[in-house]
């Protein structure tokens, strides 16, 4: 029977690291060794950087070589056996050829449950315009045995937009993982409560260390609150417990789905369908 965690504690790891730039197989190798250490400390949900099975500072050539389908399809395949043996979700990121063009792609694994859900990277920084196609704005959450998890990567939470539409779509946890600089690590600290209070729901930011990323991964509380936060420079596994009826009491506390106007509602949510699932 799968867990139900509605009336229990989700234990989410976030896994803070750094990566081999390139390396596909040898990032595969270094993610199933933190999935085994993860899962053995209980962790239900284990949660990667962006880009984790191929760095962020590659040419596009490396990136197209690090997106081969064959690689990519391996590496998925593996991930997908450790997610069933050891019982737990994962989210993995990673740059993802398609017809259309390269994507920075982030993938929900349910080896159990035998689910693969993914999105694309919607919001491009910088000189991924460069790179990379821009995804297709679909902030919709996925229904898992753990909850409704809605998959935002790195600038993508820089919006309210985005989050907001998640949540009014009934996300319970949005999930971000990121490569997120030093530059921007007051933005970072900021943002992943404000977008947890904004949307009364569990955020959760996974983040590297090295290629100047900042680290500080965090996990905030529907309120607002940190749960925990990892420091900046620190290969770690951050654990964070949710509780996920604090979402329904923390939203009859603070009315800001009760009061919401319909016609503030982004992505076509119109109408009151998506009030009946957030009260």
């Amino acid at each position: 029977m799968a867990k139900s965690y509605m009336n229990k504690l989700l234990s989410t790891a976030m896994v803070q690291m750094n990566v081999q730039p390139g390396e596909v197989e040898e990032n595969v190798r270094t993610c199933i060794q933190f999935i085994e250490e993860a899962a053995s400390a209980g962790a239900d949900l284990i949660l990667f950087p962006e880009l984790v099975l191929s760095g962020y500072h590659l040419s596009q050539d490396e990136f197209s070589r690090a997106a081969l389908p064959e690689r990519i399809s391996d590496a998925l395949d593996k991930l997908a056996v450790k997610s069933r043996e050891v019982d737990a979700g994962l989210v993995i990121s990673y740059p993802e050829q398609q017809e259309s063009g390269l994507y920075i792609t982030s993938s929900f694994i349910d080896g159990k449950m035998k689910q693969l859900f993914s999105i694309q990277k919607t919001m491009l920084w910088g000189k991924e315009k460069d790179i990379f196609k821009a995804g297709f704005g679909n902030f919709t959450p996925f229904d898992t045995r753990f909850g409704k998890i809605a998959l935002l990567i790195c600038y993508d939470l820089e919006f309210p937009e985005p989050a907001r539409a998640a949540a009014l779509q009934g996300a319970e946890l949005i999930i971000c993982p990121s490569v997120w600089s030093q530059e921007g690590k007051k933005r970072w600290e900021i943002q992943i409560p404000c977008r947890a209070l904004d949307n009364l729901c569990f955020v959760a930011g996974v983040n590297r260390i090295g290629e100047g990323a900042c680290g500080l991964s965090q996990a905030a509380a529907p309120d607002g609150s940190i749960l925990v936060k990892a420091q900046e420079a620190q290969e770690t596994i951050l654990y964070a417990d949710m509780d996920l009826s604090l979402i329904k009491k923390t939203r009859a506390s603070i009315p800001y789905f009760h009061d919401y106007p319909v016609s503030f509602a982004p992505q076509g949510l119109s109408g009151n369908s998506w009030r009946e699932k957030n009260m």
